[in-house]
């Protein structure tokens, strides 16, 4: 360990201080938040400038909590964390739709559209009325329309919930950054509402808004993200992290007990009982304490370098029942220091070394924001005459043969049995997706294929039917069959062609079959359903 000493500054002047937040209080994180506004206002008042002052956490709902606390009280802040577009409620809301476009019957997702909708007072009720009747519901509050946001592009979509939701007073920069985002992936990738909320999942947790440069403003930041960075004031708050995690950690431990002939090692929930099942255990169970003690004390000792004039940290009192420190806490170590010190006392709840000392700092740049509002296209706002899809000239018998096949996959996908078929046709003429005048025909179409006799099989009430869902093979290509059938561990898929039977037909059959089978799932059959003058379906 010779060299790993930490060595002291010459440097003179600067200030520390602890605090601790007494653990009666009823609501935590508000404590620390409001620590936090006391310490930056502190600093305003002896004329330092926002952007001299960084607060760090670690992990991101802190940041997430600190941001939105901030904003609340008018405190500028930079955030790479604040600044991503899942912290923004109107972006989660507007995913949230995209995801109910296909799982409807989700009640969680049905939950979180309801709770960005609900009134302050009474959203218990509120959400209580409306829960698994959203659909409806929508409609009739919003006029927002289900089946219509289902048929336009991920990006029209969008804008169609915008207008709808009165959304464009909100939030603006965060949703032209969204629109933004799902314009590009448009442009890439596959357009539909799934693989873009494949893509947000990949990507949430990266897709932000620049932050403004030469901004006076509070930074927000990591631990993990300041190393190696200083600033001139840092506040720690939420200092009181375990020094040993243990939550979800598993360890593989050598098994020797015969009743487990077959297994060299067994995975085990990492806790203190390791240390008597076998020698190995043991070893194991001290090495992975070690590297989570280095962990902690490598982040303790970034958080606590990162100050130049000072460094606030926002602790809690945090004893056991015999009033003694913690010392698998970071309270501990506070506490056990102040008492090598000999100033520890019990009743006291904050400590300061050092003096503030300071210059005048000017802030990095005094200037009036401007944003560029974002602005809403006016298809969905009745300035422009829309022209439904059923009403539209067609160039070409390819054209029209497209969009017939369009319509046949969206009504079959609307379809689980044969009690759906009419409120599949109802929904295509209510959207203007057809003309009332072609209900009767794809009427007819739909329940061709619901009762054929070589199909009707699959459309039995009581299967578990996946329609047009996703599937993602184990080299990263995404495959949407028509329609799966499953029952228990045996599945049927179901292709619909509109056009002349093609090999590739039967390639892209197949691949499906593949991807399920390796999902570990035993195929029974493969169909490919054409639909022209008649229904005629092909088992592979």
């Amino acid at each position: 360990l010779k060299g790993n000493k930490q060595q002291h500054t010459s440097k003179k002047g600067g200030v520390v201080s602890i605090n601790f937040l007494s653990t009666d209080v009823e609501d935590k994180e508000q404590a620390y938040c409001e620590e936090v506004l006391k310490r930056i206002s502190h600093l305003r008042s002896k004329g330092i400038p926002f952007g001299a002052v960084c607060v760090l956490f670690r992990s991101n709902k802190q940041g997430i909590i600190l941001a939105e606390y901030l904003i609340k009280n008018q405190i500028p802040i930079i955030s790479s964390d604040a600044l991503l577009l899942e912290s923004d409620p109107v972006v989660r809301f507007l995913i949230n739709l995209l995801k109910y476009s296909s799982q409807s019957a989700d009640l969680n997702i049905q939950f979180d559209i309801l709770i960005y909708l609900s009134p302050e007072e009474g959203r218990h009720q509120f959400i209580s009325e409306h829960l698994g009747k959203l659909t409806s519901f929508l409609k009739a509050e919003y006029q927002f329309d289900l089946a219509a946001f289902n048929q336009r592009s991920v990006f029209d979509a969008l804008e169609y919930a915008i207008e709808r939701f009165d959304l464009l007073g909100e939030s603006q920069a965060y949703i032209s950054n969204l629109l933004d985002e799902v314009l590009d992936v448009e442009l890439k990738h596959d357009s539909g509402f799934n693989s873009f909320i494949n893509i947000w999942e990949k990507n949430k947790s990266k897709w932000s808004i620049p932050a403004p440069e030469n901004m006076d403003a509070v930074q927000l930041m990591t631990i993990h993200k300041a190393k190696g960075l200083e600033f001139p004031f840092v506040i720690f708050p939420f200092a009181n992290s375990g020094i040993y995690d243990d939550r979800g950690t598993k360890l593989w431990v050598p098994a020797h007990d015969e009743a487990l002939e077959g297994f060299n090692h067994i995975l085990v929930s990492k806790k203190k009982d390791m240390a008597i099942y076998n020698k190995e255990s043991g070893v194991l169970y001290e090495e992975e304490q070690h590297k989570m003690e280095l962990d902690s004390f490598n982040l303790l000792y970034v958080a606590l370098t990162r100050g130049i004039q000072g460094v606030f940290i926002i602790s809690e009192m945090d004893l056991t029942a015999k009033g003694e420190s913690k010392p698998s806490y970071y309270s501990g170590l506070f506490i056990n220091y102040l008492k090598q010190l000999g100033i520890w006392e019990r009743d006291k709840y904050q400590y300061s070394f050092g003096e503030l000392q300071y210059s005048k700092m000017e802030a990095a740049h005094e200037f009036e924001q401007e944003s560029v509002p974002y602005t809403a296209t006016t298809k969905f706002g009745g300035q422009l005459e829309i022209s439904t899809r059923a009403g539209e000239l067609w160039g070409s018998s390819r054209e029209l043969a497209l969009s017939q096949g369009n319509v046949m996959h969206y009504g079959m996908s609307t379809i689980e049995t044969a009690e759906d078929i009419d409120a599949a046709v109802t929904d295509l003429v209510s959207s203007g997706v057809i003309q009332e005048s072609d209900g009767n025909t794809y009427h007819e179409l739909f329940s061709g294929i619901v009762h054929h006799p070589l199909l009707s099989r699959f459309f039995r009430p009581g299967s578990k039917i996946k329609n047009e869902k996703t599937i993602i093979s184990q080299n990263g290509v995404i495959l949407r069959p028509d329609r799966m059938v499953f029952e228990e561990k045996q599945v049927s898929i179901l292709d619909y062609k509109t056009g002349h039977q093609k090999s590739s037909d039967l390639t892209q059959l197949n691949s499906y079959g593949e991807v399920l089978v390796a999902m570990g799932y035993t195929v029974e059959h493969k169909v490919l359903i054409y639909v022209q003058d008649q229904i005629k379906p092909i088992f592979i």
